[in-house]
């Protein structure tokens, strides 16, 4: 189960950073030879990038929604949903307005709510594969 965790977590929460990071990387590579995957990756984390990556989180919890609902109550799923807006609310925040860097003013504000979406969803993923291990899924 923790295999499986773990499989989840880089799938949902790597994955939305390396991709862009991989994509600009390749158009540098066509364009001057090199290949700054790593430079990119750091420059998009710099940048606030990783919020999105708490959103994929909460989007794949859903996925699954038939055994989200008998494993939590309304009440955490709606903490689920605020958490999806709030992180929806500070991707917006930090690219509605280029000239401010507002994820470098509020980078604790940043991490709290990555933190607490990712904990939420990681415990409520433990709790969906539970069930379906008890479910026999």
């Amino acid at each position: 189960m923790g295999k499986q965790i773990i499989l989840w977590l880089l799938a949902n929460a790597l994955l939305p950073i390396a991709v862009p990071a991989l994509f600009l990387a390749v158009v540098a590579w066509f364009i001057d030879g090199s290949f700054p995957f790593g430079d990119l990756m750091i420059q998009l984390i710099k940048e606030g990038f990783y919020i999105f990556s708490a959103l994929t989180l909460v989007f794949s919890l859903y996925e699954e929604y038939d055994l989200l609902k008998k494993c939590v109550g309304p009440l955490m799923q709606t903490w689920l949903v605020l958490m999806a807006i709030a992180t929806l609310g500070m991707f917006y925040v930090m690219r509605k307005d280029a000239t401010t860097n507002y994820v470098a003013a509020h980078q604790f504000q940043f991490y709290v709510v990555w933190i607490a979406t990712a904990i939420s969803a990681i415990v409520i993923k433990f709790k969906i594969l539970r069930l379906k291990t008890n479910l026999g899924l």
